[in-house]
């Protein structure tokens, strides 16, 4: 094989071996991409709930704080289920919110709000308690004042505080003969 053509030959494989790296990265990319938002999703686990959820407008989106026919908003939210079943075990919901709408100019609107919320659930006591701060900005894109047409953007920041009771936990090995017996150690170190 005469040198030129071999010189040829090699060029060729080192630019495919070029684009295969670039396609492999672009891959990679769209992989990393594809489990950060899947992990994003299963993190959150579950999220509070109310029977009436368009009565609790911070919890169900942050870009309608401030999305209301008045200048300022607060509402309650309580929720206890299954009460006659579980009793004092029951799953207690809370919620408080505040928002405000803030005119920006002769049409749009900055909105501002505070939601507090908590959860109680089951047995142990496992807890949940929230506090966000949202943002949202109203853009009129078209209409008149009773059928205006708005784009809106929020966003929310927050924190949350999670806990249980461990010391109403009841361990197999607590087990004694079909019976449960709080005396007998539960094996589990470092709970409480």
């Amino acid at each position: 094989m005469p040198p030129d053509e071999f010189r040829k030959i090699s060029q060729h494989i080192n630019i495919s071996l070029l684009f295969y790296q670039a396609d492999m990265q672009r891959h990679l990319q769209v992989l990393l991409v594809a489990t950060l938002v899947n992990l994003a999703a299963v993190g959150f686990a579950q999220d509070i709930h109310f029977s009436q959820f368009y009565m609790s407008p911070l919890n169900l989106n942050p870009a309608l704080t401030g999305v209301m026919n008045c200048q300022q908003r607060l509402a309650f939210n309580y929720r206890n289920q299954w009460a006659s079943v579980l009793r004092s075990n029951a799953y207690t919901t809370y919620s408080a919110s505040y928002d405000r709408r803030i005119p920006v100019g002769k049409n749009d609107n900055f909105g501002v709000g505070l939601t507090l919320w908590g959860d109680q659930a089951g047995s142990l006591d496992f807890g949940t308690q929230q506090a966000r701060g949202s943002f949202s900005y109203a853009k009129r894109m078209g209409g008149y004042r009773r059928k205006a047409h708005y784009l809106v953007l929020g966003a929310d920041a927050g924190i949350t505080q999670r806990g249980f009771d461990a010391a109403r936990a009841r361990w197999g090995s607590q087990n004694n003969g079909g019976q449960f017996d709080p005396s007998i150690p539960s094996g589990e170190i470092n709970l409480v």
